[in-house]
């Protein structure tokens, strides 16, 4: 039996919310997400490369040391950090919270496969490339891409591209209270439009974003076409050192997700404890069969004092690969 195998049998055995519920219940509409004072903690589903880190906010001199990055993008905008701090995103100003510590448990393992496939010199899918789903509507999956693109953006050796690829919600350009002029899908649908002209800097440093762009009749099929699979790469290839997250639709909501996650080196899959069935999971992770390295959070989980849980936040971070 898989990692990811175990940890979908996991799930089943995950029936009554527990006790004292704790920081950490992320919610996937903007208009509702909560302060994490608010919300409740999470519990390990599994955890094989599991690694603690204590990162810290980066001082003026260790910034100016970051490895110098090429210029991107097209454009500029202005995110309001103070107001995604007040509603409990991993910002800066939020560095020494529950929230900061816990997603650095979740990147951490996935940085480290990362950096490992690129030492490798892997040639198959790009290791930069992390997708993030979930089976269901509503388990919290653009919250986590946006904290975990937050988080590796404190990184004093990476920059993140946040991607958002969920078109029919376009949740993340709402969150990050972004207005744009072109997205993903213009690039996909037309043909003079060049990447770097849709890609935003924002005034987060190491931080850009790529919105989604109107949503089409036929996105399905744009996604599934053979320039989305070299729009991907060449994102992957523009810089080494930069990550890209791609907020993706739910799973069971088409065909666009499952999709894009055989473009991708590295999916990482949402699910709700104590809400999301095991039989959504276990069709999601089919869906995923064949994928190069999948991985679950489960998120809104609660724990009685008697647990003695790791994790203090909504997130348990469970890292394996499943092959055909």
């Amino acid at each position: 039996m898989s990692t990811i195998e175990r940890a979908a049998a996991r799930l089943g055995e995950i029936g009554k919310p527990r006790t004292e519920p704790k920081l950490g219940d992320a919610v996937a509409d903007p208009a509702s997400i909560q302060s994490p004072m608010e919300t409740s903690a999470a519990e390990t589903l599994t955890q094989v490369h599991a690694t603690s880190s204590q990162a810290h906010a980066p001082s003026a001199i260790e910034r100016s040391s970051r490895i110098a990055q090429p210029r991107i993008g097209g454009g500029f905008c202005e995110i309001d950090v103070d107001a995604l701090t007040a509603r409990g995103f991993a910002t800066q100003q939020n560095v020494n919270v529950e929230i900061a510590a816990d997603l650095r448990r979740i990147k951490r393992p996935l940085l480290m496969a990362i950096k490992k496939s690129s030492a490798l010199g892997h040639t198959g899918l790009p290791a930069n490339l992390v997708l993030i789903t979930s089976s269901l509507p509503g388990e919290g999956k653009t919250f986590v891409s946006i904290n975990l693109a937050l988080s590796i953006a404190a990184e004093l050796d990476r920059t993140v591209l946040l991607v958002d690829a969920d078109v029919a919600k376009n949740d993340v350009a709402r969150v990050l209270g972004v207005e744009y002029e072109i997205g993903l899908t213009d690039l996909l649908d037309r043909a003079n439009v060049h990447t770097e002209d849709s890609i935003l800097q924002t005034n987060i440093e190491s931080l850009s974003f790529l919105p989604s762009g109107p949503m089409l009749p036929n996105v399905d099929e744009l996604f599934a076409s053979d320039k989305m699979t070299r729009l991907m790469r060449d994102l992957a290839d523009h810089n080494p050192n930069r990550i890209v997250i791609v907020d993706a639709p739910p799973l069971h909501a088409g065909t666009q997700a499952s999709v894009l996650a055989r473009m991708v080196g590295h999916v990482v899959v949402l699910v709700e404890a104590d809400k999301t069935p095991q039989a959504s999971v276990t069709d999601a992770l089919h869906q995923l069969k064949g994928c190069e390295s999948v991985s679950l959070v489960l998120n809104k989980a609660r724990r009685g004092s008697s647990d003695h849980i790791a994790y203090g936040y909504g997130y348990g971070y469970g890292y394996g690969s499943q092959r055909s």
